[in-house]
């Protein structure tokens, strides 16, 4: 009789699964006994060994140590395992590099301080302002002139909300809203340079008109230079003069560019002036120079007083009071400089 190859592979299957079974029932029971005599008994029951440590160090030798081709301590990894460890062990011996130390960094002059202060990225938030800002501007240094804190704070917006909500001209009264431009270098910029125009030419012809020979009469071109030194020094030489002053003195709440704009602002009075000043009458110029410098005075003390003050709790105003009077004085100053610089003239 010759098996065929079916009954060959039957045979063997059922051989291991008696095998299999046995071994299952052999370590469920946990006894020695030889189960049909085929399978023998667990070596590691038999030996007495209760638990994994046992079995690990059973596995790995007699002194519990570990072999050289092993992990951590009881485990012996297979060949995967073992490149597997190695690899990590590699991967965590590699640190990443460092990034390079920065050079500390030096610390910056005055003078550098200065120029990045005059950069065009700074400068030009001052210049970001239409014309409508800019006449609302001039309309408010007169109207302005007597409210304590008023054109800082309702035409320059200085610690006002960034979006206040305005009225749309539109019909259906609808609301927008728009952004406050803060203090501007803009108008201060071109009411000087517009006055000092307006001087130069009226200067001149004031001397025509108080002159008997008008064929002798020439036009004064230093008129304009002196105009320009002057009405220039008043708009950003005396602010800066003026925010020295207060830093020496600890006064908080006055910038320099919120200084330009009041003091550019406060020219606006003597647009009008200067036409006054044409007339053939000395008392005329007096009056009219008179009344510009006095609103200008005011429209700047009555912006600067409030943190100035604030600045000084002494009762006395001990440190309020004598750069109050600078800025008064100054104006005193102004005001015959005019006089005197442009429109005095020998006979009337």
């Amino acid at each position: 009789y010759c098996p065929t190859l079916a009954e060959v592979v039957k045979n063997c299957w059922t051989i291991e699964v008696e095998h299999i079974v046995k071994m299952m029932a052999s370590q469920a029971g946990g006894g020695s006994q030889d189960l049909g005599g085929d399978f023998p008994p667990n070596p590691f029951r038999e030996g007495g060994v209760a638990d994994a440590d046992e079995f690990y160090d059973h596995a790995l030798g007699d002194d519990g140590g570990t072999d050289a081709s092993s992990g951590q301590d009881g485990f012996v990894p297979n060949a995967h395992d073992a490149s597997f460890a190695a690899q990590a062990s590699l991967q965590g011996s590699i640190q990443p590099p460092a990034p390079p130390a920065q050079p500390p960094q030096e610390p910056q002059t005055r003078w550098q301080m200065l120029m990045g202060c005059m950069s065009m990225e700074n400068l030009r938030s001052y210049f970001d302002v239409d014309t409508s800002d800019v006449r609302k501007r001039i309309i408010g240094s007169v109207t302005y002139v007597n409210s304590p804190g008023g054109f800082r704070y309702h035409v320059l917006g200085v610690n006002a909300p960034a979006l206040v909500e305005t009225e749309s001209p539109s019909a259906s009264n609808t609301t927008q809203t728009k952004k406050v431009p803060g203090p501007d270098l803009y108008g201060p910029f071109w009411v000087t340079l517009t006055l000092v125009f307006l001087v130069a030419v009226t200067s001149n012809m004031s001397v025509y008109l108080h002159s008997d020979s008008k064929s002798d009469i020439e036009y004064d071109i230093s008129h304009l230079i002196r105009a320009t030194s002057i009405f220039f020094f008043y708009t950003f030489g005396l602010p800066g003069m003026l925010f020295l002053t207060l830093k020496c003195g600890a006064v908080q709440g006055l910038g320099f560019v919120e200084l330009v704009a009041l003091y550019g602002y406060s020219l606006v009075p003597f647009f009008p002036a200067t036409f006054l000043c044409l007339m053939p009458w000395a008392i005329v110029h007096w009056i009219a120079l008179g009344i510009s410098t006095t609103l200008s005075g005011m429209l700047i003390l009555r912006n600067v007083s409030g943190p100035i003050l604030e600045s000084d709790p002494s009762p006395a105003h001990t440190k309020a009071g004598p750069i109050l009077m600078f800025i008064v004085g100054v104006h005193v100053i102004f005001y015959f400089v005019l006089k005197f610089t442009f429109y005095h003239h020998r006979k009337f």
